[in-house]
């Protein structure tokens, strides 16, 4: 989740955002409210796979500001823009497949109903509403809102599993949130 920083961080030069006032209280909170929910520190030290997250946080990053500077110069549709997405993002990934050997899988019904589910729900949907949030919103401001994805997990899994949450995993939503509400109140 260090996208939406690098997000901020690309967005500034390129998009000409810039982060005021209390928008940096709020992005400073929100980052220490991050790390106490992942707390780096406590790994092993840096590792490839490591490496290759942060390479596609930047990634992300700068394809939320190639998408913005793309509706910028001329709007698109975001269910156009999804479809382009798509076709050109399954190709690579299938022949990637293909090439790790991994046999095929069993086409069974529930399989085909978790793929057309993640295809059209989880992929297609969520990129069409990441589109539509890029064009109607500074890229900096979209991209911290995907922060409220390790809240929504922290909980959820919490719940779902019966665990009581830890006073860090307390606190880190807490900070976080509290980023979060005061750069939607700026």
């Amino acid at each position: 989740y260090t996208m939406p920083f690098m997000t901020l961080l690309l967005a500034r030069p390129t998009l000409g955002e810039k982060v005021r006032g209390p928008e940096w209280l709020a992005i400073a909170c929100a980052a220490a409210g991050l790390a106490v929910v992942v707390r780096p520190w406590q790994g092993q030290g840096p590792s490839l796979s490591q490496l290759l997250i942060l390479c596609a946080a930047f990634f992300w990053a700068l394809s939320s500001i190639m998408t913005k500077r793309l509706q910028q110069r001329a709007p698109m549709d975001p269910l156009a823009l999804t479809a382009w997405q798509m076709s050109f993002g399954a190709p690579p990934l299938l022949l990637l497949a293909w090439w790790s050997g991994e046999s095929l899988p069993v086409l069974t019904d529930r399989f085909l109903l978790a793929l057309g589910v993640t295809t059209l729900l989880s992929t297609a949907l969520g990129w069409y509403l990441w589109a539509w949030l890029l064009r109607v919103l500074p890229a900096g401001f979209a991209s911290m809102m995907t922060l409220l994805a390790p809240v929504v997990a922290v909980s959820t899994s919490s719940l779902h599993l019966g665990e009581p949450l830890a006073g860090h995993d307390v606190a880190g939503v807490g900070l976080i949130l509290a980023g979060l509400l005061v750069l939607s109140a700026t």
